[in-house]
C-alpha cells in the first residue's frame, strides 16, 4: 500500500474516497441531498462502489471542478484546475423522441386510493 494519499479526481470512486477519508461523507451530504442515500449501508456497499465523484456531481446537480476541489480542500490537498462539466445527458445519454418531459411527475401520491380498503399501491418486490 501506497503512503502517498488518495488523489481525489473525477474518476475516484465514491466508496474509495470515503475509505480513505471518511470525514468527508458529511461534506458530501452537505453538497447535495440525494448524497444522503450514503448513510443506506446497502447503497454505500453497492453503488458507492462503482459510483465515480464524475457521475455523483451529475447525481446531485453539482459542478464537477467546485465539487472535486471542495473535497480536496477539505482534506489538505492542492485543487485541480477546472474541465468541463458532464452534463445530465452525458450521464444519462440523450431523451428519445417519444419522451416528454411534462409527462413526467416528481411527487408520489401515498394517499390510499379511494376505490379500494387498501392502502396506497407499493411496488412489489417479485
Amino acid at each position: 500500500m501506497s503512503d502517498k494519499p488518495l488523489q481525489i479526481q473525477p474518476s475516484t470512486k465514491v466508496a474509495q474516497l470515503l475509505e480513505a477519508y471518511p470525514e468527508l461523507e458529511d461534506i458530501l451530504i452537505d453538497l447535495a441531498p440525494p448524497f444522503k442515500k450514503l448513510k443506506n449501508p446497502i447503497l454505500r456497499k453497492s453503488v458507492a462502489k462503482v459510483a465515480t465523484l464524475r457521475q455523483a456531481a451529475i447525481v446531485g446537480r453539482l459542478d464537477l471542478p467546485s465539487m472535486i476541489n471542495q473535497l480536496r480542500q477539505a482534506v489538505g490537498l492542492a485543487p485541480i484546475e477546472a474541465t468541463e462539466a458532464p452534463s445530465v445527458d452525458d450521464y444519462l445519454g440523450a431523451a428519445p423522441d417519444w419522451f416528454e418531459k411534462s409527462c413526467v411527475s416528481t411527487a408520489i401520491d401515498d394517499q390510499p386510493d379511494r376505490q379500494s380498503s387498501e392502502g396506497p399501491v407499493r411496488a412489489s418486490g417479485h
